[in-house]
């Protein structure tokens, strides 16, 4: 009788020892289990990452956007998922124009909050692009939405408050200083040299200086646009088709006017040689057989313009031997030009 308080002991510490285990086994189960499942999820959200990156590589921007939203539900808590879609949230309000079957205002609506969460957080220049980009948000909204409240400018310059060389805040305040009333294209000009000087995003800031000065509309802005295209070639840039597109209407437009090869105001804008090496910059290597004469008509007139009479001559002959029985105007601007020409 005396030993049943020992047996009843060993009987406990048993059962102790293997509740114990138990839960020590259940324990590493448990753990299993959890890291098992954040590895399924780690990988579905670099999958889903790397099918943003290509989609927004090919501009598929809805896309990239419906990937990443799927990525942030897997796992709200990824900085890696927060980062992408403020990336993708800027790359897609620079290229608004491709805002894939959203309004202008619905893209600055949409893409806002994604900046707002990330500046929060953000330092430096990272803060700085993304405070100009939702400064273009706003910018959006406005144009679209009717929210004439919003002033895109108090962004722009909370950007540059944070980061003075910022090449997105400087572009975009410039091409502000341009779209407002009044029109400001002294200081518009500071800021897009200011963004130059940046190193950074010359592509974009281009881009958006040809659109700013494309939207005056005017003379003056249209020349701005020659100054600028003739800088590049200068620099040895790369230009867009849009912003080569722009180019081509603003020559052809100068070049059509009056009898005179250029008007005044141009050549006191770009000399007429440096023009002419723009212009052979920009267009001589991709020109449709079917533009030709139009293309060598105006070299032609730069030409005469900037004193290569003997090629102006030789071009205003290849395009008068091109003329058919309808294009009488042409003929008789030619043979002016080369009645001017031989004097």
């Amino acid at each position: 009788m005396t030993s049943e308080p020992g047996a009843i002991g060993r009987v406990l510490k048993v059962i102790a020892g293997t509740t114990a285990v138990l839960t020590f086994f259940f324990a590493i189960r448990q753990a299993t289990i959890f890291v098992g499942d954040y590895r399924d999820r780690h990988r579905r959200v670099v999958e889903r990452l790397a099918t943003a990156d290509l989609q927004r590589s090919a501009r598929d921007y809805r896309a990239a956007w419906s990937s990443l939203r799927e990525a942030a539900t897997i796992d709200p808590r990824a900085d890696t998922v927060q980062r992408a879609r403020e990336a993708l949230a800027m790359d897609w309000l620079e290229h608004a124009a491709s805002s894939q079957g959203l309004s202008l205002g619905a893209l600055g609506d949409t893409m806002s909050p994604v900046l707002t969460r990330g500046i929060l957080d953000a330092t430096g220049t990272r803060r700085a692009d993304l405070l100009a980009h939702l400064g273009w948000a706003d910018f959006l909204r406005s144009r679209d939405g009717g929210q004439v409240e919003l002033d895109p400018s108090a962004r722009y310059r909370q950007a540059l408050a944070t980061d003075s060389l910022n090449p997105y805040a400087h572009a975009m305040l410039g091409h502000w200083l341009l779209w407002g009333s009044p029109r400001r294209p002294d200081e518009a000009r500071t800021h897009f040299a200011a963004a130059l000087r940046s190193g950074r995003a010359g592509a974009y800031v281009r881009g958006l200086e040809f659109a700013a000065f494309a939207n005056q509309q005017s003379d003056a802005g249209y020349m701005e646009l020659l100054r600028v295209a003739n800088a590049m070639r200068v620099a040895n840039d790369t230009i867009d088709d849009r912003s080569r597109g722009r180019v081509y209407s603003v020559i052809s437009s100068f070049l059509r006017r009056g009898t005179a090869p250029l008007p005044p105001a141009v050549s006191r804008s770009v000399a007429p040689g440096e023009l002419l090496r723009t212009y052979r910059w920009l267009f001589s290597s991709n020109q449709a057989e079917s533009d030709v004469e139009t293309y060598t008509f105006m070299l032609a007139r730069l030409q005469e313009a900037a004193g290569d009479s003997a090629d102006a001559v030789t071009s205003y002959r290849a395009v008068r031997a091109r003329l058919g029985p309808d294009d009488a105007g042409y003929r008789q601007g030619i043979d002016s030009a080369l009645k001017r020409l031989r004097r």
